[in-house]
């Protein structure tokens, strides 16, 4: 079966280079999305839901470890291949504590991309039995995607059990069947982790904290500050001010 493949990668040139000169499909893969901006690749694999999430780490804005935080909390099935052209103890020591598959270093060599490509393959295999051509894990699995890809696609609305469940015409116990199920979570404690990791992406950039809250679900900002606090033991600014201080 072919898996669906999603690349970030701030640089055009070295992301139109993977993606047209990696021979996907002989390894079992397809590009299904491609984006040189990582806030905007978030919301596409959200929405996308790939098999492989292939991501450049120093990026603008978010950095490619952020990246990887923020969808493996949203959808913790997504593998990563991670690309560098830095030959980073540190980096790659912390991209393998986050989990990630494997680790390229750029120039991308053909011959090891496809050499990793097709262990990933076998192991998505193995933890996907029984997919189809379509890349469906399995009819259940299908609909939790798209419940995670909508929620994730639509943070900075107001969610409940009962709007999922009309919108998807599955009742509200087989959506936390799904959440217990596929995450080992609660439907709520799933969206708090969505809105806090996009707030914590957020918080990189130069947008007003007032204006992220609203960005995450949350219309009383005094409301998101508390819960973001309690999430991360910290306060937004606290957080942005930590950020401004490894760059300064």
């Amino acid at each position: 079966m072919l898996y669906q493949v999603y690349l970030v990668d701030d640089e055009k040139i070295a992301l139109d280079d993977i993606c047209n000169n990696v021979p996907w499909s002989i390894y079992g893969f397809e590009v299904q999305g491609k984006n040189t901006d990582p806030e905007a690749a978030l919301s596409e694999i959200a929405h996308l839901c790939p098999h492989v999430v292939v991501s450049d780490l120093k990026m603008p804005v978010i950095h490619g470890h952020q990246l990887i935080e923020s969808v493996l909390k949203r959808q913790p099935q997504t593998e990563f291949l991670v690309v560098s052209a830095y030959d980073d103890y540190q980096l790659i020591r912390k991209s393998f504590k986050l989990q990630i598959y494997d680790y390229l270093l750029k120039p991308i060599s053909v011959a090891e991309c496809g050499r990793v490509l097709e262990n990933l393959h076998s192991h998505l295999g193995e933890k996907i039995p029984g997919a189809d051509m379509a890349g469906e894990y399995s009819g259940s699995n299908k609909t939790f995607n798209a419940v995670l890809g909508y929620i994730g696609q639509n943070i900075h609305k107001r969610h409940s059990l009962q709007s999922i469940s009309e919108r998807f015409h599955v009742s509200g116990s087989t959506i936390c069947q799904y959440f217990n199920k596929y995450l080992g979570t609660t439907f709520v404690e799933h969206l708090t982790q969505m809105r806090m990791e996009n707030a914590k992406a957020l918080l990189v950039t130069d947008k007003p904290i007032k204006e992220i809250a609203l960005l995450c679900g949350y219309d009383n900002y005094f409301y998101f500050c508390k819960v973001f606090q309690r999430y991360f033991h910290c306060t937004p600014s606290e957080m942005r001010g930590q950020y401004e201080k490894t760059q300064s």
